[in-house]
């Protein structure tokens, strides 16, 4: 059923795409909109190069909707539901099923990722199409300039941990800054998007501890060796902070004890990679 709806929506955005595939105005762009729902997103996103953009798309129904992100500057078939038809690494879907909120995540912005992208949702009796127009901007670079002093301390500060709870680890994001916002996080291992529409292998939350200060949590389950590396988490208004996992299940119980497994979890720190401290449970 699941792969019957996914190929009627590959087939409608294929039917759709082949008749695009040019330079769209913003204006054109957003006249592509189909729909009787009120997008509350942006509508037109500006980032500067090199940073992260994240371009928003609500589900006006249940959260059995099929989502589709195309690019329709080159006919680009992005996502379609947690499945990747993309290359490119920067590209990742990260769906927010309580706020029924498919966000495509790009990072490292380039300037020519500027353009339409076109959001598809497998309503009935026919789709509903939503449209971001995306303008990267090239940062402007002056050598004799100073930095600002006020600009480096309004800038949110951040900082990754990681513990192992059972068979599950658990990263903490922790992003101070001055103004209580939430922030899109993008989590990365081993510098490549983590697919979050995997529920039974990540699970994605957040928490505020205080006015300026929110946790943001990556559950990784059932954690193996094949979990080890270096993850990280960026945002457009933070910068990247990453630890360095390794998962040593050399202490494993007998095949007859009733005892748990024992992991020890090894966190590499990023400044001195000389020292390391371990987290045993058993």
């Amino acid at each position: 059923m699941m792969f019957t709806r996914l190929g009627i929506l590959l087939l409608a955005i294929y039917s759709y795409t082949c008749s695009a595939g040019r330079t769209l105005t913003k204006d054109e762009c957003l006249k592509f909109e189909r729909s009787n729902f009120i997008q509350r997103a942006a509508k037109v996103v500006r980032v500067y190069e090199s940073d992260p953009a994240y371009l928003h798309c609500t589900v006006p129904h249940s959260n059995n909707n099929l989502v589709a992100w195309t690019r329709l500057t080159d006919d680009a078939l992005l996502t379609a539901g947690g499945q990747s038809f993309t290359s490119d690494t920067r590209f990742q879907i990260s769906p927010k099923r309580e706020a029924r909120d498919w966000v495509l995540n790009i990072r490292r912005v380039m300037l020519s990722d500027s353009g339409c992208y076109m959001c598809e949702i497998n309503t009935e009796p026919q789709s509903t199409q939503y449209t971001v127009y995306l303008e990267v901007h090239q940062k402007k670079q002056n050598p004799t300039s100073k930095p600002d002093p006020a600009a480096s301390v309004n800038k949110p500060k951040t900082m990754l941990t990681a513990r192992m709870e059972g068979t599950t680890i658990i990263l903490n994001c922790t992003v101070e800054a001055d103004k209580h916002s939430t922030i899109d996080v993008m989590w990365t291992k081993d510098k490549k998007p983590i697919n979050l529409f995997d529920e039974k292998k990540y699970d994605t939350s957040y928490k505020t501890v205080s006015r300026n200060l929110i946790v943001y949590v990556l559950k990784v389950n059932q954690a193996t060796h094949l979990d080890d590396g270096q993850y990280a988490c960026e945002g457009e208004e933070f910068p990247q902070q990453s630890q360095t996992v390794h998962i040593n299940a050399a202490l494993v119980s007998p095949p007859n004890s009733s005892r748990l497994p024992t992991l020890n979890l090894f966190v590499l720190l990023p400044i001195m990679v000389s020292f390391r401290h371990a987290i045993i449970l058993l």
